[in-house]
């Protein structure tokens, strides 16, 4: 009986060892579902990827709006004016010495984008866009499109000690430097220094402002545009210059702001091509011979996209509606008549285009495959005056949602 117990006990403990292994994974199990776990992920992150990047286009879009409900309050106050590029239309400025350099769209919009601390630094007489003003530096989140990860990367460099912007034109003071010498060594000169001194602490903006379908210079008034500057040495803008009115195509067939990258490596889309281009003239599909193999890459070195918020130069803050969004940006080389000629494009992270702000403050999607015909034509401006500042865009629906009055009855579908 001893026996058969112990015989029993004996198979019971084995029975139990035997359940223990049942119980367990072998490595071969835990391999397979490791596996599986690997493929769920691989499955499911372009998915999580694509709603981060849903989300960011739709801040970027708020944004846009935030803008274009801006420049709808500003011309409340102004009785249908928008804001201009160069002098805040203001004679008595303009008498003073402003230029085309003092002052964008995006400038004179501070008050009505709870910007009022910027609005307070910006100076009431003389001001020139490439001299130092705090009102020009550190990050604005409104300013950044979260899918472009260079525009927050800028430095903070808080003004330095008993620092005054003098009303004298062309002059700035600062009573300390905010910095070793050897770093900005022209601190208090006029210009700030040269522009690699002053392109870490600038701030940058994603958004620009539509120039429309002719590329401009910078002493050249542009009437394509919704938004005006004036002609250098001539006379300063008037009110009914940079208005609503003037966009007879009416808002919801006109783009007025969009979206531009910042320049991220030495042949990226978001710099400027410094060549001369092929043939005489500006002509869009010369620029565009300058894509690249992938989508942001150039074949040709770049420099820095931008300057300051405060310049009117086309190099900064505005974009043409002649080449497609997500081209090349050119500029003509300095041995060449109108050296300073510009073609600048759209562009944007997000996905097969970029949004934009129409004139009615709707905010819609370009997509970079929208109609651009005749891109083989000259689009800049000769001897002060375009070639064409009236009638139809030549460049097809894009051109169209350019021009403010060229007549064309071309809507966004």
């Amino acid at each position: 009986m001893k026996y058969a117990n112990a015989i029993m006990g004996r198979g019971h403990s084995l029975f139990r060892k035997d359940l223990r292994r049942k119980n367990a994974f072998t490595l071969v199990e835990l391999l397979v579902v490791i596996a599986i776990i690997g493929m769920l992920i691989a499955l499911l992150l372009p998915a999580v990827q694509a709603a981060r990047e849903a989300a960011r286009r739709m801040s970027c879009s708020n944004k846009l709006k935030q803008i274009a409900l801006a420049i709808h309050n500003f011309a409340d106050v102004r009785q249908g004016e928008i804001p201009s590029f160069g002098v805040t239309n203001d004679v008595a400025r303009w008498n003073q010495g402003a230029t085309y350099a003092d002052g964008t769209p995006m400038i004179h919009l501070f008050p009505f984008m709870e910007q009022s601390a910027k609005t307070a630094s910006i100076p009431t007489g003389f001001w020139q866009g490439w001299h130092y003003n705090p009102v020009l530096c550190g990050a604005v989140d409104l300013f950044a499109c979260p899918s472009d990860g260079v525009t927050m990367q800028v430095q903070e460099l808080p003004p330095p000690v008993g620092w005054v912007y003098t009303i004298t034109p062309g002059t700035t003071t600062a009573t300390s430097n905010p910095g070793p010498a050897s770093t900005f060594p022209n601190w208090s000169t006029p210009n700030w220094g040269a522009d690699i001194e002053r392109y870490p602490y600038l701030t940058r903006s994603n958004y620009v402002f539509s120039r429309g379908d002719h590329a401009n210079w910078n002493t050249v008034s542009n009437t394509r545009s919704p938004f005006h500057n004036p002609q250098t040495g001539i006379t300063p803008i008037k009110p009914a210059d940079s208005s609503l009115g003037r966009v007879t195509d009416g808002l919801s067939n006109t783009i007025f702001v969009s979206e531009k990258v910042w320049m991220n490596g030495s042949r990226h889309l978001g710099g400027y091509i410094y060549a001369g281009l092929p043939g005489a003239l500006m002509v869009p599909s010369n620029c565009l011979l300058f894509k690249g193999a992938s989508k942001y890459e150039v074949t040709s070195d770049v420099l820095p996209y931008g300057g300051s918020l405060a310049l009117a130069h086309p190099v900064a803050n505005q974009f043409h509606t002649a080449l497609p969004p997500n081209s090349p940006n050119c500029y003509r080389s300095a041995g060449m008549a109108n050296s300073n000629g510009i073609i600048a494009s759209a562009s944007s992270y997000h996905s097969g285009g970029v949004n934009a702000a129409l004139g009615d403050g709707a905010v819609r999607f370009i997509a970079e495959t929208i109609q651009t015909d005749n891109l083989n034509i000259d689009i800049q401006i000769s001897a002060h005056v375009y070639p064409d500042s009236k009638g139809p865009s030549p460049h097809s629906v894009w051109g169209a949602l350019g021009s403010i009055d060229g007549g064309e009855s071309v809507a966004l579908p």
